[in-house]
């Protein structure tokens, strides 16, 4: 026998982790307000003054282990602020947990896009839980 063979009882195993819960947030927003920067921000604990446009979306994912080994898995949507987008956000905040709606309040154009979200978007997602609203200032 090899020395390098190993048993396992159930005395000697460690007890199953606990499945992570997943959670979608989605960023949504005009373009050039924030919301790259935040999630960067909240991803890297770093800011990049060099702007670069979303293309579509970009989809991030991070992990956090909580205290009484519980963790759960942040699955962050940040979507592009351009109009041409807009017909794509219903099928992002399918199955969301979270909606995320970063504006600027120094631009006269956040009330057309608030409008569009809170009007013709949000209301026909019951299934959000949480819906999170970042006013910013430029």
């Amino acid at each position: 026998m090899s020395a390098n063979t190993s048993s396992t009882s159930p005395s000697a195993s460690a007890a199953a982790p606990a499945p992570i819960a997943k959670y979608k947030l989605v960023f949504l927003g005009d373009q050039s307000v924030g919301k790259t920067s935040i999630i960067t921000r909240f991803m890297y604990d770093s800011f990049d003054k060099n702007y670069q446009s979303t293309i579509g979306i970009d989809f991030l994912s991070k992990t956090m282990y909580l205290e009484g080994d519980r963790s759960l898995r942040l699955q962050l949507w940040d979507t592009a602020g351009q109009e041409r987008f807009r017909s794509l956000i219903p099928s992002y905040i399918r199955d969301s947990s979270v909606a995320v709606v970063v504006y600027d309040i120094s631009s006269k154009l956040y009330s057309s896009y608030c409008l569009f979200v809170f009007h013709y978007i949000l209301p026909d997602y019951s299934s959000l839980s949480i819906f999170v609203s970042i006013p910013l200032s430029i």
